[in-house]
């Protein structure tokens, strides 16, 4: 599986076209951002001193899996306070989902599966040789952030001979801003039992 930005921009259109709450609104970014961690294809380069000796290879799993109610806990909060903000309440919602997401993807576990070969001290020779490896991954929501400011704004204004609605148009922005922000971000695994001492580095797409 890899990340599809028009599947999760079907699931978050679908909630936003059905949501009669904040709370709708909040489960349903949390729960459709999480579902689509999940289908993430990781790619590792692994090596490192392992017991048996030196070991080089590449690592591949399906996957971030996150809790959705840390993101919903920052964009529920977000809605309750939005109300009091007059004009800044867009800018502010933008950073709370921002923040969510990210501490949400942040907290996620990432699980690889390992294949290589390990090269024993003298007189032996190299041997293929894997394993598991779990870790987690590194990204900056920064572009995140800024991208949904931009989005909240063309939805004030939109431009002209645009055809698209508010809905359509967050959920085709969020979609991309959080696949992006996902695929830019560094994956960082260490290897389990007897793979313990390599360390990996990849990335997701």
């Amino acid at each position: 599986m890899a990340l599809e930005p028009t599947v999760l921009k079907t699931t978050l259109l679908t909630c936003f076209k059905t949501m009669t709450s904040d709370t709708d609104f909040s489960n349903g970014i949390a729960n459709a951002c999480s579902i689509y961690c999940g289908t993430a294809s990781i790619s590792t380069n692994d090596a490192g001193a392992v017991s048996g000796g030196a070991f080089a290879g590449t690592g591949t799993g399906t996957g971030i899996i996150c809790v959705p109610t840390i993101a919903f806990g920052y964009i529920s909060a977000a809605c309750v306070l939005m109300p009091t903000l007059g004009d800044a309440a867009d800018n502010y919602l933008a950073d709370q989902l921002a923040i969510g997401l990210h501490s949400m993807v942040s907290a996620g576990t990432i699980t690889t599966a390992v294949t290589g070969i390990l090269t024993p001290p003298p007189p032996a020779t190299p041997t293929p040789y894997g394993g598991a490896a779990t870790g987690k991954i590194t990204c900056s929501y920064t572009a995140l952030a800024q991208g949904l400011k931009d989005c909240f704004e063309s939805m004030r204004n939109p431009p002209e001979g645009s055809t698209k609605d508010g809905d359509e148009l967050f959920a085709e922005k969020l979609s991309e801003l959080f696949t992006d922000y996902l695929t830019a971000g560094t994956v960082s695994t260490n290897g389990q039992g007897n793979l313990a001492g390599s360390v990996g580095n990849g990335t997701v797409s």
